[in-house]
């Protein structure tokens, strides 16, 4: 849920489009599967056994010559097949969908990188990083009067005015790269 706010949050202010949201929560879904897929199977077999022992069908069936191990090889094959998906989850879907959603979500910022930054606001999106531009030319990927602050090492906090800047999409490290021009430190 705490994604899915993050996901609606991206769509309505950064304007990513719907079906890029819906490739993201595709890209999610098998680390989600990979856990609540088995806890869902053992949540419904001990609902069902304790169901059937509150209502004493366990009893009856025992009486009637039908054995515990009887009741539970059905159980055991379901397990087989849910810990054959969830194996399938965590070894072969989890990590495709991983290397998917780094290779979307760069796409999405390498894109629209100046949707992340907004005029005349400090933005601090960037961990570390707070920045500020007083005119956006998004066709260009182009930034006016930047003011750029860098805390991101606590003993050297420093803060840079530039004239002007643009982000760059670097391909080989998977980032995109912010450079300034007409500044100082």
């Amino acid at each position: 849920v705490g994604r899915a706010l993050k996901l609606i949050d991206l769509m309505v202010n950064r304007g990513v489009s719907p079906g890029e949201i819906l490739d993201i929560l595709g890209y999610i879904m098998p680390g989600f599967l990979e856990l609540t897929f088995p806890m869902a199977l053992l949540i419904g077999v001990l609902l069902g056994f304790g169901r059937m022992a509150s209502d004493q069908e366990i009893t009856a069936a025992r009486s009637s010559g039908i054995s515990l191990q009887r009741l539970a090889v059905p159980v055991l094959l379901v397990a087989l097949a849910a810990f054959i998906v969830a194996a399938w989850l965590a070894l072969v879907a989890r990590p495709w969908a991983n290397a998917r959603l780094q290779d979307q979500l760069y796409q999405m910022t390498r894109a629209q990188a100046i949707a992340g930054i907004k005029e005349k606001v400090f933005n601090n999106n960037l961990p570390g990083l707070v920045v500020y531009t007083e005119r956006i030319d998004p066709a260009r990927s182009r930034l006016f009067g930047v003011v750029l602050s860098d805390d991101r090492d606590p003993h050297e906090s420093s803060t840079v005015i530039a004239a002007s800047g643009v982000l760059i999409p670097d391909l080989t490290h998977s980032s995109v790269v912010l450079r300034l021009f007409d500044g100082s430190v």
